[in-house]
């Protein structure tokens, strides 16, 4: 991510479009290591993903303050957006992540 943030600029939205099905398996039929790939892949790797991006937007949202204040780089971040959503508890990750960057880019 941060290659592709220095050669295209500062990251302004996550889009959380990675995931994996169980093959609409009844509970019965789904073994522990396919639950633990589906949980890997729609969870967990959403999570470090966005976990990821926070990064690079808190880091360009400080930027973008100091920016603001004449302190800074000549041009601001694009900002943070929501993302698309999945299930539930992407949801609630998504809006965790989303509020954390809006109360780090309000103005001080």
């Amino acid at each position: 991510m941060a290659a592709a943030v220095r050669e295209v600029g500062p990251l302004g939205i996550m889009v959380n479009a990675a995931g994996v099905l169980d093959g609409y398996a009844s509970a019965e039929e789904i073994a522990p290591a396919l639950w633990e790939r589906v949980i890997g892949i729609n969870l967990t790797g959403t999570f470090f993903g966005c976990k990821r991006a926070l990064a690079e937007m808190l880091r360009a949202s400080e930027e973008y303050h100091q920016h603001r204040l004449g302190r800074g780089p000549s041009s601001a971040p694009a900002g943070a957006r929501r993302t698309p959503r999945r299930s539930t508890a992407v949801v609630g990750l998504t809006r965790q992540l989303a509020n954390h960057v809006r109360r780090a880019r309000r103005p001080r």
